[in-house]
């Protein structure tokens, strides 16, 4: 993985940078998306640990964005005090506001694509053109995917919580694991079976985005 995300450095330079803009730019949007509905909850961990701000250091970490750089793989955290928030299931709210916010982008993202697709049909071949409908389709795909992969139910991924919130077998087998490794080595587990499927997570990704914009093709009446 290490010298295929690197190779598109000097192979191709547009991608790797859309890749760790995009990156960088969702993952931060993700976390304060977490922090508003936290704070939005009665919690103001976000604003008092310092990570209620638009730097994307606080929010991913130095590992983070070298891992990135590396390999095309980033994290990121939003520090969140679960007894401060107000509600049933504030928890599960707070969790998947994250993974909503990169939907919220893949659709932004993906309607501006469609849009200038309509408004420019027809006009020919140009550079700067090309690249930007280039980026705002891998921004749309990287966001669908940041928002699946996150939902997925195994800690510390927002499904987990989701899922703990509502299934109460589910949260007690949670509160039963003593070795907070077991959740690493599934964690490892899911990207290993996702690696090995025919285009990994980004394939059913990339079709989601197609199917949008074919709807939106589909009204505009093309």
């Amino acid at each position: 993985m290490l010298a295929i995300f690197l190779s598109k450095l000097q192979s191709d330079p547009h991608f790797f940078v859309y890749v760790v803009v995009t990156v960088v730019l969702s993952i931060t949007l993700h976390e304060l998306a977490h922090g508003f509905a936290a704070l939005r909850l009665g919690d103001r961990t976000p604003v008092t640990s310092g990570h209620w701000t638009w730097n994307p250091v606080v929010h991913m970490g130095l590992p983070s964005i070298v891992m990135l750089l590396l390999f095309g793989l980033a994290f990121g955290a939003m520090p969140v005090d679960p007894t401060r928030l107000r509600g049933r299931h504030a928890e599960a709210i707070v969790a998947i506001a994250g993974p909503l916010a990169n939907l919220l982008l893949a659709v932004l993202a993906a309607t501006a694509l469609a849009v200038w697709q309509l408004a420019d049909d027809g006009a020919g071949i140009s550079p700067w053109r090309d690249n930007g409908r280039e980026f705002l389709w891998v921004f749309s795909v990287i966001n669908v995917v940041l928002a699946m992969f996150n939902m997925i139910p195994v800690p510390p991924l927002d499904g987990a919580t989701v899922l703990a919130s509502f299934v109460r077998p589910f949260r007690e087998w949670l509160r039963s694991v003593r070795e907070p490794s077991t959740f690493l080595w599934l964690l490892a587990f899911v990207l290993i079976g996702l690696n090995m499927l025919d285009g990994g997570i980004t394939a059913p990704a990339a079709q989601v985005v197609n199917v949008y914009l074919d709807a939106v093709y589909g009204l505009a009446g093309r």
